[in-house]
């Protein structure tokens, strides 16, 4: 039996599924008002961006769990963000519902990796 070197089908659904919000988040904070650009913009885009690489880290490593883990800490944290966003008004209550959304997802896809990785 030959061990697959490549992360598996489904590490790849949650790596996609970032890898489309990232370019979303990425898209909304460009249009973040100038005041807010070297605080809460950074904080979104870099938060954004962290969970991409963990999720990357992840699915590329055979010791996934610490990885896995920095991936739940960085989504728990963008939802923080997210709402703060939406309570400035930077966000429409449209814009925050995909954002929510797209971060349940990915909870939701991550928690099964969480548990498969467990066992």
């Amino acid at each position: 039996m030959v061990e697959c070197q490549g992360p598996m089908p489904d590490r790849l659904i949650l790596f996609e599924r970032w890898m489309s919000t990232t370019k979303w988040m990425l898209e909304r904070t460009a249009r973040f008002p100038k005041r807010f650009r070297h605080s809460l913009t950074n904080h979104v885009e870099n938060t954004t961006l962290e969970i991409l690489e963990g999720v990357t880290t992840a699915a590329y490593s055979k010791h996934r769990t610490a990885a896995l883990s920095k991936v739940n800490d960085g989504l728990n944290r963008l939802r923080v963000l997210a709402r703060l966003c939406h309570e400035l008004r930077l966000w429409s209550d449209g814009q925050y519902e995909e954002a929510a959304r797209r971060m349940d997802e990915a909870g939701r896809i991550l928690g099964g990796w969480m548990k498969t990785n467990a066992k």
